[in-house]
């Protein structure tokens, strides 16, 4: 993402830190508060993530001076991101599950219980093998079609067929939905 992108994801917010300012300022710690929450700016923000001072006026004139051991400063998180902060440097990841990325979760857990499948079978890990399959899970059919390539790659799959040869057949759930597979050792 470009920098200016990265901007608009990233936000502070500022809170009063009570624990600093009750034995500072007593009573009137509330007081400034709420007054913090009205005058705060972005440009305060960042002077404080520096580790500057900032002045802010209360209602009778007074002026406070706040560090950034008065004030917490917070990232606060906008919608499907996640987001840490050190310093200069944030880092922000989208953490919305797209159709695609579904489907390559559901192609590379397949791939994972039928390696384990491959294992638990007797099987080499050079063995190639024939693989048959029955599922009428529609997010499985399309996971398969869609990374067909990286299945039988990954398995060593020379022949996949979305039929079963005979009624004897493993059954794996793969995130709660079922699937038959059937695994053959081809002969060299």
């Amino acid at each position: 993402m470009r920098e200016k992108e990265c901007d608009k994801l990233i936000s502070f917010a500022a809170k009063v830190n009570f624990a600093a300012l009750g034995p500072k300022f007593g009573p009137k710690a509330q007081e400034i508060a709420n007054t913090l929450a009205s005058q705060i700016d972005e440009a305060s923000i960042e002077i404080l993530r520096k580790g500057g001072d900032i002045t802010i006026t209360l209602a009778d004139g007074n002026k406070v001076v706040l560090g950034s051991t008065d004030v917490n400063i917070e990232l606060a998180t906008p919608k499907d991101y996640s987001l840490a902060d050190a310093h200069d440097f944030t880092v922000a990841l989208n953490t919305k599950i797209t159709e695609d990325l579904k489907l390559e979760g559901f192609a590379r857990e397949l791939v994972r219980r039928l390696q384990n499948l491959r294992k638990e079978i007797g099987l080499e890990i050079e063995d190639r093998i024939e693989l048959n399959y029955a599922t009428k899970d529609k997010d499985l059919l399309l996971a398969i079609e869609k990374h067909q390539n990286y299945i039988t790659s990954e398995l060593l799959a020379l022949k996949i067929a979305k039929e079963l040869v005979d009624s004897d057949a493993y059954v794996l759930k793969i995130k709660g939905r079922e699937f038959q597979v059937q695994i053959k050792k081809i002969e060299k």
